[in-house]
């Protein structure tokens, strides 16, 4: 019975009820969007037992190094060695191994990344073993961990403990054995570690890596105080592992960054969504009721109690609330390629991971929406059955006003938002002083370009382009260096005189190539000096740099030969600006009309940038979203005009009042709320933005011209929604409204 009489009511209702389930709909699709994906942002490295307990050794420069980062992950031996015998608690150094060869019965595999750590590291991360035992590894120096998507991946099965597996990188073989299997990490890990290789010299040293500098992971160790062996010029602390993923980025590290503070402009973004929704809703309740009066005059004369009133009224929303929670999953999967464009997440692979929670999150928002509207309906189920037949209406001006200014004032607060974050994020996404690192990117060296032309450009850009700090030629990038010779197995790389101040390479012996130095001369590291040394003409000798990028130290000599030899040029830019730097060097470098690809040296720093552009995008589709809201917002608030002032337009049309007359009485009235809105929140958006640019080191200003977009916005909508209402009153016959 009470369903039918629902269904009834709508279909004499068809306006309201669709823009109830509507709004409800996109601001479900939106939680649900945002709900799975801050889920997952905030519970990184938050699947380990004792997370709060677990830290990361951070080192701190406190010298004034222009360009370079002062946090580093990097923890010299001698500090971890001290460590370990003087404070409490359990200690594991983890080192990243890339560009390995692994080798199983089934196939081979290259340029693999694995991880070696000590043994203790299974006393600080949690495991959960699926096959062997973690005891083998303690006490095998030979062995290794394997995830189960790694074996998987090696052995196309999970039950490979016992089985070896050989790595090798360009001289020995490391044979291993696996000791366990254990359960992936899941993805939000702020490091993939699909293994764990048993750490001792002897192993680096057959894989060419040295133990000089890894990171550190410590268990109830005191990660804030290791003031005891800070000296003058750094300072060691502990960072804890679940704030590593929204920490700052460090030198050394092969880690997945996120940017907490554009998460929290999503949440808020979100937040507004759902509340324009909930003002909507119980806007459009309220219009709804005064028209049921009737039923529940009839209701309370049957006998029904306040109670039972109540509850049908709390029925009709949850029912409304499913539908729009159907329709909105119905959104999601038909805006999924419109998603998947944006790949700031895996949706289907998030909501599994996070379906507990996303549906308690869906709960709550339901009884928010079955509840909100028990302050309108309160007034009339209070009332007696003779007020409830009375002519006199039960309205809620007061009420009815708020919701339109706050509606109205949220909505260009949003805008004028999204404007000037965007305008940010395109700027600058250094938030922290003595931030405006450099990174190092590269392109395809130019066919035509000679090297005079490189100077003339290398000394050019120093004047006119301050975002590029130096540009340098090079055969081979040092992180990809693959040319070896033959005869003596020594690696090439052949780059031009400014090699040296760009990689800012640490001399042991010798010096950089002189002015009158020949092109037979070499300039080695430690590894090609001891192959080398007494068969060649070496200038000098200088410190590995391949521990940097996490390879292998290879032998490699440094010839400095004409431009010929060239195949790629780094270019060292600030990161300040760096969306417009990176865009002028496609335009600049392209060629037969394509723009030049830019790639970063630092691979993990391209994925952080764009997780940020992809997160902007993914800011401005909700702040689409919120647009459209605000325009059904709009839209519900002008039949609420309409509705209120029905009797008044009526006189006015019988005395002769024209269609221009009716639409400049509606426009009159939004603009009046319009300007109050105006008054309320332009202050508070300009304070809140002053102070969400102050994150910033590097800021953009809030332009005057910024409200004007969303103001010109709103006043459209008003317009047409206005004209629209007009048309149809101009149509209409309103003698009985007179009559009511």
């Amino acid at each position: 019975m009470q369903m039918r009489l629902l269904l009834r009511f709508i279909s004499k209702n068809p306006e309201i009820y669709f823009l109830k389930i509507l709004t409800l709909s996109i601001a479900v699709a939106a939680l649900i969007l945002v709900s799975v994906f801050s889920l997952n942002e905030f519970g990184y490295d938050r699947f380990h037992k004792n997370y709060d307990q677990i830290f990361r050794l951070i080192e701190k420069s406190e010298t004034e190094t222009f360009g370079r980062n002062k946090y580093s992950c990097q923890i010299p031996e001698h500090i971890y060695s001290q460590l370990n015998a003087d404070r409490p608690g359990v200690f594991a150094r983890i080192k990243v191994l890339n560009e390995l060869r692994v080798l199983t019965s089934n196939s081979a595999y290259h340029n693999q990344q694995l991880h070696i750590a000590d043994p203790e590291i299974t006393d600080i991360f949690t495991f959960t073993i699926l096959h062997g035992a973690l005891e083998d590894f303690k006490e095998n120096q030979l062995s290794m961990l394997i995830s189960t998507n790694l074996a998987e991946q090696y052995f196309g099965e999970t039950d490979v403990d016992g089985k070896e597996i050989s790595l090798f990188t360009f001289d020995d073989t490391l044979k291993l054995t696996v000791s366990a299997v254990y359960e992936a990490f899941p993805s939000n890990s702020h490091q993939n570690f699909g293994s764990f290789i048993y750490l001792n010299p002897k192993s680096l040293k057959t894989l060419g890596f040295n133990l000089a500098a890894s990171e550190v992971y410590s268990l109830k160790a005191d990660g804030a105080n290791i003031g005891a062996i800070n000296s003058k010029d750094k300072t060691y602390s502990g960072q804890p592992i679940s704030e590593i993923y929204f920490g700052p980025r460090m030198d050394g590290e092969d880690v997945l960054h996120g940017d907490i503070y554009s998460m929290i402009i999503l949440v808020s973004i979100t937040a507004f969504i759902l509340f324009l929704a909930l003002t909507s809703f119980i806007n459009l309740t309220s219009l709804a009721l005064p028209h049921r009066v009737k039923e529940l005059a009839i209701k309370k004369l049957a006998g029904h109690t306040r109670l039972r009133l109540v509850m049908s009224f709390i029925g009709e929303s949850l029912f409304i609330s499913l539908i729009s929670l159907v329709i909105g999953m119905g959104i999601l999967w038909l805006c999924w390629e419109n998603i998947e464009a944006i790949e700031v997440m895996n949706l289907p692979h998030l909501i599994a991971e996070q379906i507990t929670i996303l549906i308690l999150v869906l709960i709550i928002f339901s009884l928010m929406l079955a509840l909100s509207p028990l302050l309108m309906v309160g007034k009339f189920i209070r009332a007696n059955t003779i007020r409830l037949l009375s002519s006199e209406a039960i309205t809620f001006p007061r009420f009815k006003k708020v919701i339109i200014i706050a509606q109205l004032g949220i909505s260009i607060f949003l805008i004028v938002s999204a404007i000037v974050i965007n305008r940010q994020v395109t700027y600058s996404l250094v938030k922290e002083p003595g931030r405006n690192n450099y990174q190092v990117v590269y392109v395809n060296y130019p066919d035509n370009m000679t090297y005079e032309q490189l100077t003339a450009l290398r000394e050019g850009w120093k004047k006119s382009r301050p975002n590029i700090v130096n540009i340098m030629a090079v055969s081979q990038l040092p992180n990809q260096i693959s040319s070896r010779d033959l005869g003596t197995g020594v690696y090439s790389i052949s780059v031009d005189s400014e090699f040296n101040n760009f990689f800012d390479l640490e001399m042991i012996e010798g010096g950089w190539f002189g002015p009158n130095d020949g092109d037979s001369m070499l300039v080695v590291n430690e590894s090609a000096f001891a192959k080398l040394a007494g068969t060649a003409p070496i200038r000098g000798v200088y410190k590995d740099i391949s521990g940097k990028f996490n390879l292998p130290e290879k032998p490699i000599q440094i010839v400095r030969e004409g431009h010929v030899k060239y195949n790629f040029l780094c270019i060292r830019i600030l990161e300040v600006d760096i969306l417009k730097t990176l865009a002028f060097l496609e335009r600049y470098f392209e060629s037969n009309g394509q723009k030049a690809e830019v790639r970063f040296m630092d691979k993990k720093f391209g994925s952080w940038l764009d997780y940020q552009i992809k997160l902007n995008a993914f800011t401005n589709l909700l702040t689409i979203i919120a647009g459209l809201l605000s325009c059904c917002a709009i839209y519900g608030l002008s039949i609420s005009v309409v509705r209120d002032k029905l009797k008044q337009i009526a006189i006015r049309k019988i005395c002769g009042a024209d269609l221009i007359h009716i639409i400049y009485l509606l426009v009159k009235e939004f603009a009046t709320n319009l300007f109050i809105a105006v008054l309320i929140f332009a202050p508070i958006t300009y304070i809140i933005l002053k102070e969400l640019l102050r994150a910033f080191v590097y800021s953009t200003q809030v332009n005057w011209l910024d409200p004007m977009y969303p103001l010109a916005y709103c006043g459209v909508v008003i317009a047409v929604l206005c004209t629209w209402q007009a048309l149809t009153l101009n149509r209409a016959d309103l003698s009985g409204a007179l009559k009511e």
